[in-house]
């Protein structure tokens, strides 16, 4: 006999007879109604639904609970909601976003058609933003995109605005700088390098970890750390932490690693990590836009990925977790996944804190970017090692050589040559 939810029992069998509007209905007629509201009509909401169907909520959940026990629709076991789609999540977003007055602004519409990829919870908080910056200052958009020179001079008159608006932060909100900056790019077509827009006071917060760089873990502290993680039995945070420091992903770009995006072939070794932050290139993973990075990792990382793998034969399709069917799911998983390695990298490099420098430990402990830090040290190893910019940036990703000062500073070698030419100079 079939297992049966306790809320199908109680109402004797799914040939109950219910009442649906005028009519009666069975139990599973019930059920692919309102799985046609949700599919052809994506009205996804509890209270819609009972709306729809003439229940009160309560009596919506029930069959809704029924529905998801029978493998009709899915819930979110955290809130017990409906999993939406991405398709129904952008069509209940883009119902809502013209209610706005201020989203039908010439200029702000065109950015919302620039920013369609963009995820609608992104976009939503781009225009709360940008909302607030134009209501705050009794501005029309269209004013900053007049030049390139009207949209600097108007922030830098909104960061003397912001000391008052905002008196406990030192810059405008970083929610808002990066709308303004974002908007400028897209509509105006007014681009910043890398940590270009900061003297104009939007700036990214990571505008500011510049003098970060050169921060990482010496070599011999990452072969230490390695054998700690081995003795400790933290076979995960090993793996994750050699696959780190060998490729210089990103925490997200490593949470997400999928097995059919890494080559197991030793003589043609290679993987790609998925980075959001790129999310015009138009690739899709879990749901999100952003880009592949190919990577070329040492042959080293290879035999550590297969001993993984061979260990862990119940992930079959990510790197770190057991698929869990659906994209939603599976994001979920990636930050589970961050959320517990992060800290035993943390606990680890306590344990090596006396072998860090000074600008290293505060980047790691004060600053919070002990996760990050595995991306500083690829980058600076290499350039120990004597690689040239572009030679970092193809290795690890990165799209412009600029960056790579932002993430290196002179090795050890050109130091030692520093030295010798001075000493030559004033030596008698």
């Amino acid at each position: 006999m079939a297992l049966e939810s306790p809320q199908i029992q109680k109402s004797n069998g799914a040939g109950r007879k219910i009442r649906l509007h005028s009519s009666v209905v069975t139990q599973s007629e019930m059920h692919q109604y309102v799985l046609n509201l949700i599919k052809n009509d994506n009205i996804t909401g509890t209270k819609a639904i009972g709306q729809r169907i003439g229940k009160k909520e309560r009596q919506t959940k029930r069959i809704l609970d029924q529905m998801a026990f029978s493998g009709l629709i899915e819930q979110d076991p955290n809130t017990g909601r409906l999993v939406k789609t991405q398709k129904q999540e952008k069509i209940e977003f883009d119902e809502r976003l013209f209610d706005d007055k201020f989203n039908t602004i010439p200029e702000i519409k065109k950015f919302i058609e620039k920013n369609q990829r963009v995820k609608p919870k992104t976009l939503q908080g781009y225009l709360s933003a940008l909302k607030q910056i134009f209501k705050n200052t009794k501005t029309n958009p269209a004013s900053v995109l007049v030049s390139k020179t009207s949209s600097e001079e108007f922030f830098k008159n909104y960061e003397i605005l912001c000391k008052t608006l905002y008196p406990k932060k030192q810059d405008a909100p970083q929610n808002q700088r990066v709308a303004y900056r974002q908007f400028i790019a897209d509509v105006g077509g007014f681009v910043y390098p890398h940590g270009g827009a900061r003297e104009y006071g939007f700036g990214s917060h990571h505008a500011s970890f510049q003098k970060y760089a050169g921060c990482h873990i010496p070599l011999d502290v990452c072969n230490d750390l390695q054998e700690m993680m081995l003795e400790d039995k933290e076979f995960l945070v090993y793996t994750w932490f050699c696959t780190g420091i060998m490729t210089g992903a990103r925490t997200g770009g490593m949470a997400s690693m999928t097995w059919d995006k890494v080559n197991l072939f030793l003589e043609d070794f290679r993987l790609d990590q998925f980075e959001t932050k790129d999310n015009r290139s138009g690739h899709l993973h879990l749901g999100q836009f952003g880009e592949w990075k190919h990577k070329f990792p040492p042959k080293e990382l290879y035999h550590i990925l297969l001993k993984w793998k061979n260990d862990n034969p119940q992930f079959s399709k990510f790197l770190w977790f057991e698929d869990r069917g659906t994209d939603k799911k599976n994001l979920i998983e990636v930050k589970k996944i961050a959320v517990y390695v992060i800290p035993k990298l943390k606990k680890y490099l306590h344990r090596v804190e006396d072998r860090l420098d000074t600008l290293t430990k505060e980047y790691c402990f004060e600053a919070g970017e002990a996760g990050h830090l595995n991306r500083h040290t690829f980058a600076q190893l290499m350039r120990n090692a004597g690689a040239s910019k572009s030679e970092i940036a193809f290795a690890g990703g990165w799209k412009s050589e600029q960056t790579i000062d932002w993430y290196t500073s002179i090795s050890e070698d050109e130091k030692s040559k520093s030295r010798k030419a001075l000493a030559g100079i004033f030596s008698k």
